[in-house]
This record gives structure tokens, sequence and C-alpha cells, in this order.
């Protein structure tokens, strides 16, 4: 037994990370895990080192992966080190023709010995963390690493077999805190039955190809059905406002069918189906521009849900916000909160300077950068509070301050993620009010023009990957080229008359739309659209 003291620190890591960072984390499909025996995995990809971090917390029987990584950071000082002692194991991108062949085989004996060892491989089969609309790619290799486990068996005159299970994980907001995360371990796909006895009796590249490329089927079409794809960006961006305008936010959906339900609403919206139903396509539009203001101007729908505005608020909105204000404020949720709030500000300041240090439009980088420095902050502020606290009570004993020192630093943390959700919510609502109030002393003829607005009602699309292989000719902007072509920022309250409008644009027509598709039965049993009874008149 391999006691791999590396990877279980940096398991527990992963525990800290998903349990801080994400407010939930669901986990389905544990039975389709073996305790024991040779396994690879092969989750999608779109979160960078969270990732990885999501597996090593979530896979059943706390089983040990042995992650596929970038030969390139191998190279790197102290970090190549701890993916050597974690188990890791190097992949060389895109070698060259003649050192493809020398390559491959030294990824495939080393994936051989471990899956030899009944462990457990992790392999990306995207190649590459990114954020896009659908899955864009799907690589071969964990095929053929099954394969040359199952050839190195029939060679030494065994006859276990391995599984591959294709995982799926999906990120409701990934980049932000206190969102949540929906892990679906798939059907193990058995190569046995892929694989019959006499093919390699003979060599025959051809038929292990033919086997490759079913069994990498398979793989992506568990992928596709676990995951949540649209043809895509407005597509997906018009599926994700209806959802959260019915559901009143996107937290009413429960994680068992959050890919169902957003799987059906962009089935709304996709292309075949709005050029046969003209309404559909303004419909469509009136959506993306909805949800493109609330992005620019740092609102949710949810929001604006709970304060209940019907229409731009006046000068008399400053009574309401004062009453919120107080409420927020004076809260006992908060009034308990406000000790560990203060232990933890490092972590805070931490996460927001991480937010500010990642490449420009990569989403995944500002949710590897918030967590890692949002968890070092966390732990240096509850550190320092404790060791204050411990200094003060001064205990003779040395041991007695250790002892003191970790119960208190471990209380605060606890202290802190029991208040957080809730005062996290209603400083939300209270920034939002705060905005809206900003907007109704403002004079009209501050709100953007017609011309000026026009930039803002296409929201951005996430900074390409410049790894993933695209149709020759497209289009990539990615780091600065990206950040050329976004809009300046512009502040909230000269949006938010025009967020308002496009609110009500596209709330009775969706509305209608709802209620005729439910009248013609074409809603998914899943939705829980029947429980929480379709749209109500008190959604603003």
């Amino acid at each position: 037994m391999e006691l791999r003291l590396v990877y279980r620190i940096l398991r527990k890591v992963s525990d800290w990370t998903l349990e801080t960072f994400y407010s939930e984390v669901y986990v389905d499909g544990a039975e389709n895990v073996p305790k024991t025996g040779p396994l690879i995995i092969t989750p999608c990809h779109h979160n960078e080192l969270i990732d990885v971090a999501t597996l090593a917390a979530t896979i059943p029987h706390r089983r040990k992966v042995s992650f596929w990584a970038k030969s390139t950071t191998f190279a790197v000082p102290v970090f190549g080190s701890i993916l050597s002692s974690s188990g890791a194991i190097p992949v060389r991108r895109n070698p060259d023709k003649a050192d493809a062949g020398a390559s491959n085989a030294a990824l495939f004996a080393a994936s051989t010995a471990a899956l030899a060892r009944n462990q457990v491989i992790g392999v990306f089969p995207e190649g590459t963390s990114y954020t896009e609309p659908a899955i864009v790619q799907i690589l071969s290799g964990a095929a053929w690493a099954a394969l040359e486990f199952m050839r190195s068996q029939h060679v030494n005159g065994k006859t276990d077999s391995v599984a591959i299970i294709p995982v799926g994980i999906v990120y409701t907001n990934k980049s932000t805190f206190r969102s949540r995360v929906r892990v679906q371990y798939g059907t193990p796909i058995d190569m046995a039955s892929y694989v019959s006895a006499s093919l390699f009796d003979t060599p025959d590249a051809e038929a292990e190809r033919a086997v490759v490329k079913a069994v990498m089927k398979d793989v992506e079409a568990q992928l596709s059905e676990m995951t949540i794809n649209a043809p895509d960006w407005e597509t997906l961006y018009a599926a994700q406002m209806a959802r959260d305008m019915f559901h009143g936010s996107e937290r009413n959906v429960e994680l068992k069918r959050w890919v169902s339900d957003g799987q059906w609403f962009i089935k709304l919206f996709s292309s075949p189906l709005t050029a046969e139903v003209p309404e559909r396509a303004s419909l469509k539009r009136a959506l993306t521009k909805y949800f493109s203001l609330l992005q620019y101007s740092n609102i949710t729908h949810a929001q604006l849900n709970d304060l209940s505005i019907h229409g731009r608020p006046g000068p008399l909105f400053i009574f309401r916000f004062l009453f919120i204000a107080l409420r927020t404020l004076l809260n006992p949720s908060f009034l308990l909160f406000i000790p560990p709030f203060i232990a933890h500000m490092p972590a805070y300041l931490f996460a927001w300077l991480g937010s500010k240090l990642a490449p420009p439009g990569e989403e995944e980088s500002q949710a590897q950068f918030k967590t890692i420095l949002g968890g070092f902050g966390a732990g240096l502020g509850a550190g320092t509070s404790s060791f204050w606290i411990t200094k003060l009570m001064n205990p003779t004993p040395v041991r007695s301050k250790l002892v003191l020192w970790a119960v208190t630093a471990w209380f605060l943390m606890k202290w802190h993620w029991a208040l957080v959700d809730g005062n996290y919510r209603r400083f939300g609502v209270l920034s939002a009010a705060y905005k809206l109030l900003l907007s109704a002393f403002q004079p009209r003829s501050w709100d953007l023009s017609p011309v000026e607005l026009a930039r803002y009602e296409t929201p951005p699309a996430p900074a390409a990957n410049p790894f993933l292989k695209r149709k020759e000719g497209s289009t990539v902007l990615g780091g600065k080229a990206w950040l050329k072509v976004q809009p300046p920022p512009v502040p909230a309250r000269r949006i938010i008359s025009h967020l308002l409008l496009a609110r009500e644009a596209a709330w009775e027509p969706l509305n209608g739309f709802i209620m005729n598709a439910k009248r013609a039965e074409t809603l998914p049993e899943k939705t829980g659209i029947e429980e929480i009874g379709g749209f109500r008149g008190d959604w603003c």
C-alpha cells in the first residue's frame, strides 16, 4: 500500500477548497466507481486545477488518482517535485514527429504500470482547460492507455480488464464565491467488451484504431449527456437567463436536475427551433440583452428579484434603501458574523487580488487564483487572529498555548463558514440597492445613450484557449487582444434604467412562451416546474 503523503496533503487542501469557495458539492453516480481494481477516469476539463481538486475530493472510496499532467510543469522548481510525489504522470504536449513514438511509449508504460498496481489514472480527454458553450474536442489518449494495458495483460497471460468512467463536472458559476458544483460519475466502459482475445495476436493497427474510436465515442456521448452544451454563446446566455427568471434564482434549481433543466432551456433557443418560430428569436435577443446588462452592472437577477423592483426607482427609493441597510447591518446573523469576518479579511483581500492577477477574460484562471490566494489568506487571517487571542489569554504552558491556538483557529473558521452564505447574499442585495439608489438620484441625461448602450447589449465571450483545435480561419482572441475588443468599464448607475427596461422587455414574452410550452406538454419532467408552479406575478 502506497503512503503518498504529498497526495494526501493535497487532497485535504482540495477538501478545504471545495468546502470554502463553493457552497454545495453534489455527487451523482458514486455507485459506478469500484472500490478496487484498475480504473481510468475521463473528466471534462473546464476549470484548470479546480477540476483536479474536485476529483480528488469527490472520487468515491477516497481512491488516489494519478493524473496526466503537462511535462513542462514538472520542470518548474518545487511544483515539479510536488507533482512527482503525488503520483502525477508527465505528458508531452504536441511532441515532434520524431519524438512522438518514444514520448507516447513512456506515457503508456507509466500508465500501464500504475494500472497494474490497481491504481486510478485521471485523463482529461479534452487535452486542455477552456471555457466554451459546449465540449469542443475529445482526444483519444485515455482509450490508447487502456488498450496498452490490455495488451500488457495479454502478453503476460493475465485476464484483468480496465474500466473507463467519464466524469461530468459542472459549475453553476465557476469563478463566483459560494457558487455550486455538480459532479457525476458515468457508466463504466469495460475495455473487455471492446477488445477481442485475438486483437493482439497479430499486429492490426486499423483494428486497434477502430477500438479506440468506438471507446472514445462512448466517452464523448456520456460527457455530453452529463454536461450542458449549447451551439453558441448567445443560445447559452439566453437559456441561462430564462432559467434564472423562471425559477427566480439559479439557487432554486436543485443540482441533481441542473443539467437536464439547463439543457431543456437550451433546446428551446437552439438555432433550428428559433428559425422556425420567429418569436423565439426575438425572445432570445431580449434575454441575451438582459443577461449582458446584468453582467456589466455586476448585478444578478436574483438580487433584483429580492428587491421586488417594478420599473426604475425614484428619489423615494432612499427610504427603501435605508430599510434594507438597517435590516442587513442590524441582522443578528451579521452581528454574530463580525468577529470571524474580521479574522477572514485577508482571505477576501487576497481573493480580490487573485481576480486582478488572473489573465483578462480567462474565467477558469480567475477561479484558480481566487481559491489559491483566498485559501492562503484564510489560513493567514485565522492563524494570526488565533495567535493574538491566545497571547491575550496567556496560559503558561507552551503545550497549552499550541492547543489553544489550534482550537481557536479551527473555531474561527467554522464560525465564519457557518454564517457566510446568508450574509453574503444579503450584502449582495444591499450592493444592488445602492446602485439603484445612485441611479434614482442621477439625471436622466447621464444614462448611456442608445449609441453607447449598443456596446453593452452583447455579453462578452470569455477569452479563447489557443490550444484548442478549431476550424481553419476561425478567430481566436485571448489576452490583450481579447481585452482590446471589450467596451470600457461603465458605472452601473448609467446602465440601471436600461437594465430594468430590458428586464421588462423579456418578462412578458418569456412568461407567455413558457405557459405555451406547458400547454403543449413539452416541458421535461425533471425541470421541477410543476413543483414551483411556473411563472408567478410576484417575480418582481
